[in-house]
């Protein structure tokens, strides 16, 4: 089974030796926040487990883990269509009409 997230985070702060204070300063969170983060009475959002992960070092692999103990998506696993209600020629960059970056649009001439 796998480590809940404030279990994770926690045990990385241990090991970077980082007071809750100290992490909350590089995360640009505050102390009582990062406090209840590492103690699981609060559940942190996707942009602040980033920056908790920033603040420890962690690697991509590593911050990808903490990412999905919490709950979101990973740095890794990216969604098949995270847009599914596009329409039209902005539907997909691979449809003949699409734009893609590097391909001129109709438009452009």
């Amino acid at each position: 089974m796998d480590a809940p997230f404030h279990e994770l985070i926690e045990a990385a702060r241990k090991r970077a030796g980082l007071s809750h204070d100290l992490l909350a300063h590089r995360a640009w969170t505050s102390p009582g926040y990062t406090y209840r983060i590492c103690t699981g009475k609060s559940k942190p959002g996707r942009d602040t487990v980033i920056r908790l992960g920033l603040a420890l070092n962690l690697s991509v692999e590593d911050l990808d883990l903490l990412l999905r103990a919490a709950g979101h998506l990973g740095l890794i696993e990216v969604e098949k269509d995270p847009f599914p209600a596009r329409q039209g020629k902005w539907a997909s960059a691979s449809s003949p009409g699409a734009w893609a970056p590097g391909r001129k649009r109709e438009a452009d001439g």
